[in-house]
């Protein structure tokens, strides 16, 4: 079951409640000094392309950084070359949060989760544990999600994922939707 959290300002993540009950919830027009952000959008719709451009708006400010990406753990550290591999992905989603928790407990100004987050319980325990931190924590949706989109993508992501996947991952979105 998902944590209860409703979006202010269209992208803020807040704990569910009367409105300025948390005293995490973020001002929508304010920029807080410790944010998450949260990745979302299908395997090439450029969700690491907007991780590396909130990195490099951050470096600006002079703000530091932590990308968490669950796809990094399936890297060969030998060669460089990524294998993804079904039989580790619950180890490899768990090691993600480990350092992502590395993260907030250094007070990395500003932690990216750059996965997929398709569904609400797939993002649910960084959301929490930013929250439990005191960051703010703000969704950043990227791409399309339609079939024409899906198209481009499975003959652009970088992983590989086929078409009919997408497709899958698509219906799911549409599903958490309703």
């Amino acid at each position: 079951m998902p944590p209860a959290w409703v979006r202010q300002g269209g992208v803020w993540l807040v704990p569910a409640g009367p409105p300025g009950s948390h005293p995490l919830a973020p001002d929508a027009q304010a920029e807080p000094t410790h944010v998450v952000y949260i990745m979302r959008g299908l395997p090439g719709a450029g969700k690491s392309t907007r991780a590396a451009a909130i990195t490099a708006a951050a470096a600006a400010r002079g703000a530091a950084c932590a990308v968490h990406s669950t796809d990094s753990f399936f890297v060969d550290a030998r060669d460089g070359v990524y294998r993804f591999d079904v039989t580790q992905l619950s180890a490899n989603h768990d090691a993600n949060h480990a350092a992502f928790v590395g993260s907030l407990n250094a007070r990395v100004p500003v932690v990216i989760v750059d996965n997929t987050n398709i569904e609400p319980w797939h993002f649910e325990r960084y959301v929490t544990d930013a929250w439990a931190a005191g960051y703010a924590v703000r969704e950043e949706l990227v791409g399309e999600f339609n079939e024409a989109a899906v198209s481009v993508y499975a003959a652009r992501n970088v992983h590989g994922v086929p078409h009919d996947k997408l497709l899958v991952m698509l219906d799911a979105w549409r599903q958490q939707l309703q």
